[in-house]
């Protein structure tokens, strides 16, 4: 995390661009919204913790094949 956390600082993911959600019991939906809102306004959301949530991993699925260049904001990338 520490490296993603470097990462992000030099790519200019910082404060509200950049966002982190440890999943586990009832975590799913917000780390949906989270996805979402970040789709939408060009920030990253860090999963951790995607072991405890194996019975959400379907649904993160679905949302990952969702994105397309039309749905993603251009400012996600960084790079």
């Amino acid at each position: 995390m520490a490296q993603l956390l470097k990462f992000a600082d030099t790519s200019g993911f910082t404060g509200e661009r950049f966002n982190a959600i440890s999943l586990g019991q009832g975590q799913g939906p917000f780390a949906e919204q989270m996805i979402r809102k970040a789709r939408e306004e060009g920030s990253w959301v860090a999963l951790q913790n995607c072991h405890l949530a194996v019975s959400w991993m379907p649904a993160l699925e679905k949302i990952c094949e969702e994105f397309t260049s039309d749905n993603v904001s251009p400012t996600s990338h960084g790079w």
